[in-house]
């Protein structure tokens, strides 16, 4: 169907012409995908239906909906076809308390104070607010022009709204600014910077060190070192995002981002692991650009300017009457009210940390730049300096040390299952020489060296050999606890006796757990008794029960 409306408009749409073998295998894995989903909600279904109830619970068909997409109508006709009903009105208050999970969840519940929930706002002054400066500077003077205790919140905590102020509200995927506010005697610290949407105002939360409020002006001087890190990362993120773009496709558009001090993180669509080569190719891209050193310019125009000038703007974002765009010439353009930096050469280096999927269709990228990636790499060179003497071998020569050291240990490992298996076959000799006769064939209780459980099994699987027909027990230490590998040859399984049963009856005496198939089982578990005294009692469970086979 896909192919066909591609075919029916590639006229008018040219570059779906391009894109078709693109846009039909995202709907083959969406397809799929749904496939999927619908099928584990279908089991789930049938396991509500299995339980023999007459009516499904709200909170069930809210799952139901929920995490498999099944509307509430469709399992309702679902449940109707098996002669049952549905609680609809559990089901409504179900979704009504997601929604309430969802708006406690948004930014601002989150950061308790945000909005107008809380205690009464106090006017200081009048006039308007909430001027944003901080495009230009780091520091302001400005009166309050309203204030709130937020000792509700946590102690010392307030929140003020200032006529103007240079401090970034969290918003566009960059991250608050912190720093000082003073005025008349107040010290306090910005801890925190928001605001609900481009209508409402900023709303600053400081924490009192000295001094009190309410004072009538204030001194607010942003953290540089902070902001000037994320200028960078933000900077960078606008030409990571075009890079991929170049890269990977026109596909790819921006899907979510943090902007923070200390590193970035980009969410992109994409519908295909990302190859080391594509990432190393999207990173050269963007440390070109950076070294380039490009002006980084600062546009103002009509939303409808910025898209005739291609511009890339944001499905579902809400911008203003006048919008402000981020454009690195012959790099980048893009809708923008974060901080930046005036040329891409500061931002010094840029590296991808990670690539990874996160959902279908969708990927994310951390990456870091500038003093960051100073640090990273200073982090990584100490490491590696450590490695160099604890392997006592030069830099240079980490690879090849670290290959000598993995062959001799592979050596090591060789000679040691070599002298363990030689071990093993005295031990194995030794017991069956001890054998003891059933009418059903030779039976031994024994204990064996072995270091792990595969050890123990291949230990087994010899006896097997040797005992045919018969069964045995073998037992061995792990640490603080014993285990036993149990085997018994198809023959004595023939005549009635299994190592499940062995097995069984070893649990009823010793109180070991395990199990297995017919011819081999394992049991083990914590005895308060020597390994001899367990030896000894499997002697008599296998006395038992060989001697009681059919």
């Amino acid at each position: 169907a896909a192919a066909k409306v591609i075919e029916q408009f590639r006229g008018s749409y040219p570059e779906l012409a391009s894109a078709e073998r693109r846009v039909l295998g995202v709907l083959t894995r969406e397809e799929e995908s749904f496939l999927r989903t619908y099928e584990q909600g279908l089991e789930r279904f049938e396991s509500l239906v299995a339980r023999g109830e007459k009516r499904l619970g709200g909170e069930d068909v809210f799952v139901l909906h929920d995490t498999y997409g099944f509307l509430v109508d469709l399992t309702e006709e679902m449940a109707a076809e098996r002669g049952l009903t549905i609680d609809r009105e559990g089901f409504e208050r179900a979704m009504e308390e997601q929604r309430v999970r969802a708006r406690k969840a948004s930014a601002f519940a989150a950061r308790a104070g945000a909005t107008d929930e809380g205690p009464a706002w106090q006017v200081l002054s009048e006039g308007p607010d909430s001027e944003f400066v901080g495009w230009e500077t780091t520091e302001a003077v400005s009166p309050i022009r309203r204030w709130r205790d937020r000792a509700d919140v946590g102690p010392g905590l307030a929140e003020l709204i200032l006529e103007t102020t240079p401090a970034y509200p969290e918003g566009g995927g960059q991250v608050a600014d912190t720093g000082i506010v003073l005025g008349n005697g107040l010290e306090a610290e910005l801890v925190d910077v928001r605001r609900a949407d481009l209508e409402a105002p900023i709303v600053h939360r400081v924490r009192v060190r000295s001094g009190k409020l309410p004072v009538s002006e204030v001194r607010v001087e942003v953290d540089r070192v902070k902001r000037a890190a994320t200028m960078r990362n933000h900077t960078a993120t606008h030409l990571l995002h075009a890079a991929l773009r170049r890269v990977l496709g026109t596909h790819v558009m921006q899907s979510g981002s943090v902007v923070a001090p200390d590193r970035l993180r980009f969410d992109y669509s994409h519908f295909q692991a990302t190859t080391p080569a594509e990432l190393r190719a999207v990173e050269d891209d963007v440390n070109h650009a950076v070294l380039a050193n490009v002006a980084v310019n600062i546009v103002w125009s009509t939303m409808e300017e910025a898209q005739a000038d291609g511009v890339i703007a944001f499905f579902g974002e809400k911008y203003p009457a006048r919008v402000r765009s981020i454009r690195i010439p012959e790099i980048s353009a893009e809708l923008c009210g974060g901080t930046h930096v005036s040329r891409t050469g500061d931002i010094g280096l840029f590296k991808i940390l990670s690539d990874s999927s996160i959902a279908a269709g969708v990927r994310r990228i951390e990456a870091a730049t500038g003093t960051n990636l100073l640090d990273r790499f200073r982090s990584l060179e100490d490491k590696t300096n450590e490695l160099s003497r604890l392997l006592n071998a030069r830099v240079d020569d980490l690879t090849k040390r670290v290959e000598g050291l993995l062959g001799e240990i592979q050596d090591l490992k060789s000679r040691k299952a070599q002298a363990q298996s030689g071990t093993v076959e005295k031990e194995l000799g030794a017991l069956t020489g001890e054998a003891r006769a059933s009418r059903l064939g030779k039976y031994v209780s024994g204990r064996v060296t072995a270091p792990d459980a595969k050890a123990l099994r291949e230990a087994g699987d010899q006896l097997a050999k040797i005992l045919t027909p018969g069964s045995g027990v073998l037992w061995t230490a792990f640490e603080d606890r014993y285990a036993a590998q149990i085997v018994v040859t198809p023959d004595v399984v023939k005549a009635g006796v299994t190592a499940g049963q062995i097995a069984r009856a070893l649990g009823e005496r010793l109180g070991v757990k395990g199990g297995g198939k017919d011819t081999s089982a394992q049991v083990g578990g914590k005895l308060d008794r020597s390994l001899d005294e367990v030896v000894g009692e499997t002697w008599s469970v296998l006395e038992t029960v060989m001697g009681n086979g059919q």
